[in-house]
């Protein structure tokens, strides 16, 4: 299965989305391994840790999947929550993760990207 991560925030937690539109939200210690844009291929279909591949920087990431299968205002909650970031990033646009409405602007703006 491939996802494409889509959003992260500044902690190294990831939301990713497949072909079929499911969400996947997925943590990693090294930040360096995983942009936003990259295609990762793996078994995201369980909470566990393991060597996923970045197809596009062709390197082998631990990751450990936090939650799958989920949909996009739960993988934004839940990013959130993970890690206690200061800021989410969705593409092109960046916002503090004390801002009001958060979760439905980072939702938004990951739909509107996917557009």
């Amino acid at each position: 299965m491939k996802i494409r991560i889509i959003a992260a925030n500044n902690r190294g937690v990831f939301i990713g989305v497949d072909s079929e539109q499911a969400y996947y939200v997925l943590s990693l210690q090294d930040t360096n391994e995983i942009e936003i844009g990259d295609v990762m291929t793996g078994d995201f279909s369980g909470s566990s840790t393991f060597g996923a591949i970045n197809l596009t920087k062709n390197t082998k990431p631990w990751i450990c999947v936090e939650d799958w299968e989920c949909s996009l205002i739960g993988a934004v909650t839940l990013l959130l929550r993970l890690g206690d970031p200061e800021t989410i990033h969705a593409r092109s646009k960046s916002f503090p993760a004390n801002s009001d409405d958060v979760i439905h602007k980072v939702s938004d703006e990951i739909l509107r990207i996917q557009l």
